[in-house]
């Protein structure tokens, strides 16, 4: 462990968790409801490999936002680009611009878990890993970093979240990107916490 257990827990105020890809299931998600549009619409396509492929510009569409080769862009209109981008590369071209809004607004209706604050990079118009993404929990709930920890299921938010100061809590997805895609369990001692799943890591914190 990085210091003392019970010294952690005790100055641990708040849990900050990653979303898209931690706590809910995008990729079925977003495959079930193309199966749904193709079913609709009479379209032919691999729907696990559009999800992907839509998922898989996610990180460089943000990284043009924080490098200034675009400005400033709300991310249901990044995904909006990115789902363009998708179509013509799979050859869908007979969505409606109905459809095409009511199909980005997928990452609206994923399955959340309760929560007492849903918060977004928006909040502080920053993408991750600009710092302002990971001080945002601390400096709106006045805390240290340190009194902040970070569950991911993403080595490089987890290392990002470090650098500013939080705790971290690795959680494993091993399904996320499909059967046979995920990365390998990190040490155990690279993180404050590793865990196979979410049950594991409330074991792991005595909850």
């Amino acid at each position: 462990m990085i210091q003392s257990m019970e010294i952690m827990l005790n100055d641990i105020k708040v849990l900050a968790f990653d979303v898209f890809g931690t706590v809910v299931d995008w990729r079925s998600s977003v495959i079930a409801e193309g199966e749904q549009l193709a079913k609709a619409k009479g379209l032919q396509s691999d729907w696990p490999a559009f999800a992907d492929a839509w998922r898989s510009i996610y990180r460089p569409y943000m990284d043009r936002v924080s490098a200034g080769k675009l400005p400033w862009t709300k991310l249901d209109d990044l995904h909006r680009q990115m789902l363009e981008e998708t179509l013509l590369r799979f050859g869908v071209h007979i969505l409606s611009e109905d459809e095409k809004q009511h199909f980005n607004r997928v990452w609206h209706r994923l399955k959340p878990l309760p929560w007492d604050c849903i918060l977004s990079a928006e909040n502080v118009r920053h993408y991750k890993p600009d710092a302002e993404v990971y001080l945002l929990v601390p400096q709106l709930f006045d805390l240290a970093p340190d009194q902040v920890m970070m569950v991911a299921a993403h080595e490089h938010d987890l290392q990002s979240a470090q650098k500013y100061g939080l705790h971290t809590a690795f959680i494993h997805r091993p399904l996320e990107r499909g059967a046979g895609k995920a990365a390998p369990v990190p040490a155990t001692d690279r993180y404050d916490f590793v865990a196979t799943d979410m049950l594991e890591l409330a074991k792991q914190l005595g909850v």
